[in-house]
């Protein structure tokens, strides 16, 4: 569950006893998004909203809400011709995309509040987990000024505020090399940075969840054999119903 300028959550229900509404919940926040998006695609010049919704997502298209990488997907049309099943995105297009959203964010507001994720979690008996918050508190730190330092100070920030608004798990997260070439970090970093996790879980008495987000075939072995090592250190405090 992802709210602009917010951290993403995972939320876990013990059961499908509230399945449908659940369901209405979450429409208001697609039903929002689709507002922010069609704003920022007007800010970025175009112009016939309904007409491209309807090429970028044919009638047997299974999703048909609007998100970032739907706004994407129209301003990829516009250049290329192609249809949203084709899945051809253009990531500097995903860039320019996500820079409106933050910018509506910073100017105009979240149109769902960040504490939503919670309401729903507490309503529907769930357990509300905050997802990949290493990888948060990354992508909170200045551009010219991602070092292991600014990130632990992020992450105490990130993990304090969640804590504060009534958190109690937090996912334990999988790096591919990728990540780790992207973000400029070591694994000896990563490992100094994942026992502050582990500080701040024991004085909150936070539950982990564990999930690769390896996100690509190529990582996905890796991740497999990440998550079974990487089992023995949490297995003590791993959520225990989900």
């Amino acid at each position: 569950m992802t709210v602009d300028r917010a951290p993403d959550y995972l939320i876990y229900f013990p059961n499908m006893d509230y399945f449908d509404k659940i369901e209405r919940a979450l429409e208001k926040i697609r039903l929002s998004e689709e507002e922010v998006i069609k704003a920022c695609y007007h800010k970025l010049g175009y112009t016939d909203w309904e007409n491209d919704i309807k090429r970028a997502f044919p009638k047997n298209q299974k999703v048909n809400n609007a998100r970032t990488r739907d706004l994407v997907a129209i301003i990829h049309l516009y250049k290329n011709g192609i249809t949203y099943d084709d899945g051809k995105f253009d990531f500097g297009d995903l860039k320019i995309a996500r820079k409106e959203r933050w910018a509506f964010a910073e100017n105009e507001g979240n149109p769902i509040p960040e504490d939503y994720a919670f309401q729903i979690a507490k309503k529907f008996n769930g357990v509300i987990v905050l997802a990949h918050p290493i990888h948060t508190a990354i992508k909170r730190c200045p551009k010219d000024d991602t070092n292991a330092s600014t990130v632990l100070q992020k992450l105490i920030a990130l993990i304090d505020s969640f804590y504060d608004m009534g958190g109690m798990a937090v996912e334990w997260e999988f790096f591919s090399e990728e990540h780790l070439d992207k973000y400029g970090l070591s694994m000896d970093e990563i490992a100094g940075i994942r026992e502050i996790v582990i500080d701040k879980a024991n004085v909150y008495g936070f539950s982990f969840t564990i999930g690769s987000d390896s996100h690509t075939l190529e990582n996905y072995d890796k991740a497999v054999e990440w998550l079974s090592e990487n089992y023995e250190i949490i297995k003590d405090k791993i959520a225990n119903w989900i």
